[in-house]
């Protein structure tokens, strides 16, 4: 298993899992509400009462689903490429200005979808109100069966109420034979139901919210883990010498230096008592040469005096 022996390897390894996880999680997320709105809740219907096509749904999904196997393949293309980052900072910075530049597209295509909820919701109302009138004037007709679909999906009726489906009379009175069968068995059920509009924008909105929430978040941790690695980065190009770590393989020479002298004063003392036990004329020739030295090729005898002071004796 490799180590981590950098500040730059460590980061760009840290960051790779970061973006592979935060990838998992938007395509898991693209996923769930897939299946939730086109599986279960089988909203083709409801887009159609509203006119809109199925497209208007599994773009933003598709979008999210891109977003999320972009993350996956940076992360493992950063996982791949991490030792030769060490030698290339450079690479890590464009990959993380890469990512700050899609969290940057994200936020204004959020931005930008935000602006224009007040105009969806009025654009929504009037084409449910259109295709009700067609489907309460025509019994027969493929928007009746579209609504009916919803309301038996969505457990409502009506745009916003069952008096929608009144319209053909334009009566204050109830009248429950222009009432479908779909928003209920009775008629106290048919005037308790709350409306389509509201039901179906409470569902997408919840998935919408939810998709958006993790986006966010995904986006934030996505940005934060970019400047850590363009500020490593940027560190290991100005001091290369402050990205190695403790840990780091050293020289032969280092090794030595690191041994404290008395340890190393040990070490000797062993080795020469171990020639002496094995040859006792090594111990008797040191003896001698610790009593006697040369000076001008004439033996030198060395005493101490009654103080311990070395005196010199020929």
């Amino acid at each position: 298993m490799a180590r981590c022996t950098s500040f730059i390897y460590c980061t760009a390894v840290f960051c790779s899992i970061i973006f592979i996880v935060v990838g998992l999680l938007s395509t898991a997320t693209s996923i769930a509400a897939y299946i939730f709105l086109l599986a279960i809740h089988n909203i083709n219907y409801a887009l159609k009462i509203m006119e809109m096509s199925s497209m208007s749904v599994l773009i933003p999904i598709a979008f999210f689903l891109i977003i999320g196997l972009f993350f996956i393949g940076i992360g493992i293309f950063g996982l791949v490429k991490s030792r030769k980052m060490e030698l290339t900072p450079k690479m890590m910075i464009i990959i993380a200005v890469i990512v700050v530049l899609i969290v940057i597209i994200i936020g204004t295509i959020m931005f930008v979808s935000m602006l224009y909820v007040d105009d969806f919701e009025s654009r929504l109302d009037k084409s449910m109100r259109e295709t009700i009138a067609v489907a309460s004037s025509d019994s027969s007709s493929e928007e009746r069966t579209d609504w009916d679909n919803v309301q038996d999906s969505f457990t409502c009726c009506g745009v916003t109420d069952g008096w929608d489906w009144q319209y053909p009379i334009n009566s204050i009175n109830w009248n429950d034979t222009f009432v479908p069968s779909s928003c209920g068995s009775t008629e106290a059920e048919k005037k308790s139901r709350a409306g389509c509009k509201s039901t179906v924008q409470d569902d997408v909105s919840w998935v919408a919210i939810l998709c958006a929430g993790i986006l966010g978040l995904t986006g934030g941790i996505s940005v934060v883990c970019a400047i850590m690695m363009i500020v490593v980065a940027i560190k290991a190009i100005c001091d290369p010498d402050w990205m190695r770590l403790n840990n780091d393989v050293k020289d032969d020479d280092d090794d030595d230096e690191s041994i404290p002298s008395y340890e190393k004063e040990n070490s000797i003392s062993d080795i020469q008592y171990q020639l002496k036990q094995s040859n006792p004329a090594i111990a008797s020739r040191d003896v001698r040469s610790r009593n006697t030295s040369v000076i001008n090729n004439q033996p030198i005898r060395r005493q101490t005096d009654a103080k311990g002071l070395p005196t010199v004796v020929s």
